[in-house]
């Protein structure tokens, strides 16, 4: 079986990666409390820079527990979150690659092997219900 493809419903990768931070967030806002206390004893602590990475790392391991899982993709929105509302720039903070880039196909269902549409091929679909 091969996994059906739909076009995204945002233009950028960006756009697709916050719509999924979001989610999680609002499913999940222990991790938001978790990771602004250990954002908060790293500044405690002095230190003046920091890396994310540990920090969710230190997440995953201490809630592995209860079946969470944190994506990769989610660490930049927590790094600018937590220098939004403290106001300290713990976190180097890049520019993000996923700004130019498109958004992926999303994923919706299994189906019997058939290859993954064009653009062109998803556009005439669409266009065909138009018709009716």
């Amino acid at each position: 079986m091969k996994t059906r493809y739909e076009k995204p419903t945002v233009a950028t990768r960006a756009e697709q990666m916050f719509d999924e931070f979001r989610k999680f967030h609002l499913a999940n806002p222990r991790v938001w409390t978790i990771f602004r206390k250990a954002a908060d004893q790293k500044v405690r602590e002095g230190r003046t820079n920091y890396s994310v990475a540990l920090i969710i790392e230190e997440i995953r391991w201490h809630e592995s527990m209860d079946g969470l899982k944190i994506s990769n993709n989610h660490r930049a929105f927590y790094a600018r979150m937590y220098h939004m509302t403290s106001g300290v720039p713990l976190f180097r903070l890049r520019h993000r690659p996923s700004v130019d880039q498109s958004a992926f196909l999303h994923a919706v269902r299994q189906v019997p092997a058939e290859p993954v549409p064009s653009d062109e091929e998803i556009l005439a679909e669409s266009l065909s219900t138009l018709k009716a």
